[in-house]
């Protein structure tokens, strides 16, 4: 039933507007985040600039802010930075911008305590600068996160058709439902109730309804729907398709996609409706950023896999072209090349000896790279299927 309307509300034209904003708010916030999700960083920026400036010449909500949330957020959660350096800028940039939007939400709420928008936008705000402390401090992101989660729920309450509220309750119910058991019991003793369920129904609201968070929402959501559970499969897939057919020129989707399949259904990867999909896509990915030539490049590695693979420049991957968080990517292609050859060849049990070394040599490389624990333990996980490991 749930892959039944996604063709419906997944479409950003079903999308109506819920927040109390006028029109030239509202186009401006669309165009940036399509910016964003197309992989053209500076444009994005520039708008944002444009959008801040409107705002404060006529002291209007600072949407901008939400928007900055939904930004800098997809750029963290793929890896849209070249360095270490610009991550650290990037998240500089963010917590500027996101100290002055809630001093301006602490001034309007002192005066309208119950102003849903700025609400949500405060609430926002708190949850994102709770998810840029997990790795350092992770009970302090939880204390944060938890107060963005009353007032999230708040907003609920006083306007249910704010759906874009559902989104930061949706990445904290289902990060802490798969958090270490030290953090549940925390939460436990704060008398929060854990559960997947609450946070894939509170991401779904997002992902379906939501007018700015709906895309961000869908990204969350193939991160934490099951691949091993066949309607969830079939959702993760549509979504997959949707994301790829509306911003055909970002690699990252296609690439998450396919490193879903290698993972977990290798069977609806290797045949040549997808073979042909993927070169006609690589032809025609720009190269507007490092991030999107580096995705690029990791989707010619999994093309690659395919036993009657081009072998044009164009189509072979860059071996001196790398990036910083999946430079085990190679090795691991690579590995699952040998593994596959043996399976064909039944020799399975005469080679385990050198599989398991190119095995613990991927798990090594992931290790090593410049990842946050959160993306390690996913990327981790999608290996460990891929390669059979126990």
């Amino acid at each position: 039933m749930i892959v039944l309307i996604l063709g419906i509300c997944i479409s950003p034209a079903f999308t109506r507007d819920r927040l109390p904003i006028g029109p030239q708010q509202s186009q401006a916030a669309h165009r940036i985040l399509d910016y964003v999700y197309s992989g053209n960083k500076e444009a994005a920026k520039n708008k944002l600039r444009e959008l801040e400036k409107l705002e404060s010449a006529k002291e209007l909500p600072p949407i901008s802010a939400l928007i900055v949330l939904s930004a800098y957020s997809y750029w963290m959660h793929t890896a849209s930075y070249s360095s270490q350096k610009e991550l650290q800028q990037l998240k500089s940039e963010a917590q500027e911008l996101a100290t002055k939007a809630l001093k301006k939400c602490e001034h309007i709420l002192q005066r309208d305590p119950n102003n849903a928008l700025y609400l949500l936008i405060q609430g926002g705000i708190l949850g994102f600068l709770a998810s840029l402390a997990v790795d350092e401090s992770p009970l302090f992101a939880l204390r944060q996160g938890y107060k963005s989660v009353k007032i999230l729920e708040r907003v609920l309450q006083i306007a249910p058709e704010i759906t874009d509220a559902h989104l930061a309750l949706g990445i904290f119910y289902c990060a802490v439902s798969n958090s270490p058991a030290f953090v549940r019991t925390a939460l436990k003793a704060m008398g929060i109730r854990v559960s997947a369920g609450i946070g894939l129904k509170h991401l779904r609201m997002a992902a379906y309804h939501g007018q700015f968070s709906n895309v961000l929402a869908q990204i969350f959501l193939i991160r934490f729907l099951s691949p091993y559970v066949n309607e969830l499969h079939r959702e993760k897939t549509t979504i997959f398709i949707a994301l790829e057919r509306r911003y055909p020129g970002n690699a990252y989707f296609t690439f998450l996609r396919n490193d879903e399949d290698l993972a977990f259904h290798s069977e609806e990867l290797f045949n040549n409706k997808r073979k042909f999909e993927i070169e006609k896509k690589i032809r025609r990915f720009n190269s507007v950023t490092i991030s999107d030539r580096r995705f690029i490049n990791l989707v010619k590695w999994q093309y690659s896999l395919f036993p009657t693979a081009r072998t044009q420049a164009e189509m072979l991957p860059d071996i001196r072209n790398d990036h910083p968080l999946f430079r085990y990517y190679p090795t691991y292609v690579e590995t699952l090349r040998f593994k596959y050859a043996l399976e064909k060849e039944k020799k399975l049990l005469v080679e385990q000896d050198k599989l398991r070394l190119m095995q613990k040599r991927c798990l090594q490389l992931l290790d090593k790279s410049e990842m946050d624990n959160y993306k390690k333990s996913f990327f981790s996980w999608h290996l460990r299927d891929g390669l059979s490991m126990d």
